[in-house]
């Protein structure tokens, strides 16, 4: 296939070209990760506790199970926007497409956020403590579906 400038490149190379373009669009589209290690070092260090909101993005079915501590819902932040304002919004969901596609939304909105791939899953694989709602320790983590393996110590719940 001939190109402008009198470049020729074969239809597989052509191929090849467009899917690296398409990959690096898609990544560069993305919102940025942020890490459990990352997480726990900005609620550790009082300076920052300020500074960020842990969103939990999972349906209601889901957060009623449990949340990572010190999260409020997806819902709780949409209605109280104006409180957050000027804080870094760290989204998490269950292994991190659904905050992935939520950061990138509050991205295009001009809030600064961040999608904790991984989300609660990757938190229990850390063995980090869940909690209910009202603040109270448990080890039930609802994983959205039986696909879903959780470490040892957590109980699985799903309502499918």
């Amino acid at each position: 296939m001939k190109l402008f400038c009198g470049t020729t490149l074969s239809l597989a190379a052509l191929i090849s070209a467009s899917l690296v373009i398409a990959v690096f669009l898609h990544r560069s589209s993305q919102a940025p990760i942020i890490t459990v290690d990352q997480i726990l070092a900005l609620q550790g260090d009082g300076n920052q506790k300020d500074h960020f909101v842990l969103v939990d993005v999972r349906a209601e079915p889901e957060t009623d199970v449990s949340m990572v501590p010190g999260a409020i819902t997806k819902t709780q932040f949409e209605r109280n926007r104006k409180f957050h304002r000027g804080k870094t919004v760290i989204a998490y969901c269950t292994v991190g497409y659904r905050s992935g596609v939520y950061a990138k939304q509050l991205r295009s909105k001009g809030w600064n956020a961040m999608n904790y791939k991984g989300s609660i899953l990757d938190w229990c694989e850390n063995r980090l403590p869940v909690v209910t709602k009202t603040g109270y320790r448990t080890n039930r983590v609802h994983t959205y579906d039986s696909s879903y393996k959780l470490a040892s110590g957590y109980r699985q719940v799903f309502t499918r």
